[in-house]
């Protein structure tokens, strides 16, 4: 693994140019996707919201998924039309001098995606571990592993990705395989609890929670050996995610009515499944609980790596880590101004309008880029061949 890291800090440094971006295969992108996707599908939503109208998740949530998968597959289809190598190239070519703006804008929502796993886990830490110790200090503890990981490259979030997340995935399925003697059906009534028209606006909002980390592996193609892997790579990531988020809100629904739920923060922590045998195993639920916080790592670093890769490559910046360090920066700064900041309630109602507005913010441009590069392609090769 360390010849692995090094060489991808080789491999992003060439030229002058220190992208750290590296090779790895499928494997390794679907595992970074997979991890930002599933801790961010589990552990990210506030569930006032959430379950408002009903234990409806475990029908939204897998939908989003797969609705996230298809705007992929379908930006991916217009990359590959234009030509185009990354998502930073698609834009190049789709909105020429006004590209950094767009770019500008996907980097932000990627920065806010790293954010929003990292801020629960922050309120996380507080409440289970480090009661009576300031937001700022776990803040302070939880981010330099972050920006570690984020300027090592892609290579080394692949790498480490594939290593961690399994286990996060063995850890989920443990919990909610032990809480099966809780189960109970009459906690899913309402069914679902919701009417067709506010389950198809909550996949829509939801979408914004699964598209961003689908999305960076097109900022990253070229850095997964090139759009085929790259796609191959989200296939199997958006198909393990919709897998573990039916069954792990599946299970919370059952476990919990869906007023119980909603009165709940991170409700899968709630799911305690190894209390019964702490006498023996040492507290393992306090390391289950360190598990998901190392996913929720990765997906941080994994959103900043790639947020500061279309900055830097739209911005022309040689260098990803000024760009790496400012995102890093903006997402502490975000989590702060929520568990502490005296602004906390302009920056809610700014976080539900993104919420709100994140389909349209996300897949609209993409979208749009893809089609106008694809059309441009088009166009050139047609004046190619009527001057041959």
């Amino acid at each position: 693994m360390k010849n692995g890291m090094k060489n991808g800090m080789k491999n992003g440094v060439k030229n002058g140019v220190n992208m750290r971006l590296g090779r790895i295969g499928a494997a390794e992108g679907a595992s970074a996707a997979l991890a930002a996707m599933a801790v961010s599908g589990i552990f990210t939503f506030e569930t006032k919201l959430l379950y408002e109208h009903g234990n409806s998740t475990y029908i939204t949530l897998p939908l989003s998924v797969l609705l996230s998968l298809g705007i992929f597959a379908l930006a991916a289809a217009l990359m590959r039309k234009s030509g185009s190598k990354n998502l930073g190239e698609l834009y190049k070519r789709a909105f020429g001098l006004a590209a950094p703006l767009f770019a500008f804008a996907l980097s932000l929502m990627a920065v806010y995606s790293a954010y929003a796993p990292l801020s629960q886990f922050v309120r996380a830490m507080h409440g289970l571990f480090f009661d009576g110790v300031s937001y700022s200090r776990i803040v302070v503890f939880t981010m330099p592993a972050v920006v570690f990981l984020a300027l090592l490259g892609f290579e080394a979030i692949g790498r480490t990705a594939r290593l961690i997340t399994p286990l996060l995935i063995a850890v989920l399925a443990a919990s909610t395989a032990a809480s099966v003697s809780e189960f109970e059906a009459y906690r899913l009534y309402p069914l679902p609890g919701n009417t067709a028209w506010g389950m198809a606006v909550q996949v829509l909002e939801e979408t914004c929670t699964f598209l961003p980390a689908l999305l960076c592996l097109l900022i990253n193609a070229d850095g997964l050996n090139g759009l085929k892997t790259a796609e191959r790579a989200g296939r199997r990531a958006a198909a393990a995610a919709a897998l573990i988020c039916f069954v792990s809100q599946l299970a919370l629904a059952l476990c919990y009515t869906y007023r119980e739920l909603g009165e709940l923060f991170m409700p899968m922590f709630r799911i305690n499944y190894l209390n019964k045998f702490e006498a023996h195993f040492m507290r393992l639920d306090k390391l289950a609980h360190m598990m998901w916080l190392g996913g929720g790592m990765i997906a941080g670093a994994y959103y900043i790596y790639s947020a500061a890769r279309l900055f830097a490559q739209s911005f022309e910046i040689r260098d990803i880590r000024p760009p790496a360090l400012g995102g890093a920066a903006l997402a502490a700064l975000m989590i702060m101004i929520e568990v502490e900041g005296k602004d906390r309630e302009a920056f809610l109602a700014l976080k539900e309008l993104l919420n709100g507005c994140g389909f349209l913010l996300l897949a609209l441009p993409v979208l749009l880029a893809g089609i106008a590069a694809a059309l441009r392609s088009k166009r050139g090769l047609t004046n190619a061949k009527n001057n041959a």
